[in-house]
């Protein structure tokens, strides 16, 4: 029974770790899209984000929020204001 609780202390670490680094690669790509005014790749990536912190997180989170927020932003740079106003609408209410 031990061993049981020990494996799966040790797979919920490393699922933990797995979403940590997918969160944290997505958002360094979207970063860089977002800089090099590639807007469409940067939505394409922050809508990925989105995916992921629903799937992990309620949508009260701080992470869910940011997401909307990213993709809110981006939006608006790209000049799709209807999308932005959706993320901002969602955000805020």
């Amino acid at each position: 029974m031990k061993h049981l609780y020990t494996s799966l202390i040790c797979m919920l670490i490393f699922l933990t770790t797995c979403y940590t680094q997918e969160w944290e690669s997505l958002n360094k790509q979207f970063n860089e899209s977002l800089n090099q005014k590639s807007y469409e790749e940067a939505i394409k990536t922050a809508q990925k984000i989105l995916v992921l912190s629903e799937k992990e997180h309620e949508k009260s989170s701080e992470e869910y929020q940011t997401a909307l927020k990213n993709l809110a932003v981006v939006n608006e740079k790209a000049e799709n204001h209807e999308e932005a106003i959706k993320f901002y609408h969602e955000i805020y209410n």
